[in-house]
């Protein structure tokens, strides 16, 4: 078992993993897309009907992305990276779950589960959240997503499809993409 200060180390080392997204002049970090998947979903739980366990979303997009610091992000449009990512995330998470204090290890185990199957409103609705995010981020960096070969289409057909279940995040994502496209990201 690890100690607190070990495992506090190996969590905070989320910090490090950088995605394509940016912010600013730099690279966007897993951990701050953390903190904005769950201000998004702060916003739009109440929007949310039938009302969803807000405990539960929190905590599942809380560590959605912890299988990262040992895989690493792999982007959306990366096909090849794609290929193996599952593979990568299992080993990553088996990695964690053992590095993870004994009260939290468990949780994550069965949280982490939870994303990855999507049979739960909770998960579903976290990874709706967690498809929408990066799309606000390019609101303030429209020239990034043409940059990566994103184009309106892409997003419809992969995106929206995990939007489906929530209709406040359906309009979200059409104002995101007419701002995108007033301002030239496709």
């Amino acid at each position: 078992m690890a100690s607190d200060l070990d495992a506090l180390r190996t969590i905070y080392a989320l910090k490090q993993v950088q995605r394509r997204t940016k912010t600013g002049d730099r690279k966007e970090s897993s951990a701050e897309h953390t903190f904005s998947c769950i201000a998004l979903a702060k916003l739009f739980l109440p929007r949310i009907s039938p009302a969803l366990n807000e405990r539960k979303v929190h905590d599942l997009l809380l560590i959605h992305d912890w299988v990262e610091i040992h895989a690493g992000d792999t982007f959306f449009l990366d096909h090849e990276h794609r290929l193996t990512q599952a593979e990568r995330e299992i080993v990553a998470a088996k990695k964690l779950i053992h590095e993870l204090p004994s009260e939290i290890a468990a949780e994550y185990a069965g949280l982490h589960e939870e994303f990855e199957a999507q049979e739960t409103r909770e998960a579903r609705f976290a990874k709706a959240i967690d498809a929408l995010d990066p799309m606000v981020q390019a609101v303030d960096t429209p020239t990034e997503w043409s940059t990566h070969g994103f184009t309106e289409e892409i997003l419809r057909e992969k995106k929206l499809p995990m939007l489906h279940d929530f209709p406040p995040l359906i309009e979200l994502f059409e104002e995101i993409v007419n701002h995108l496209r007033r301002t030239g990201a496709f």
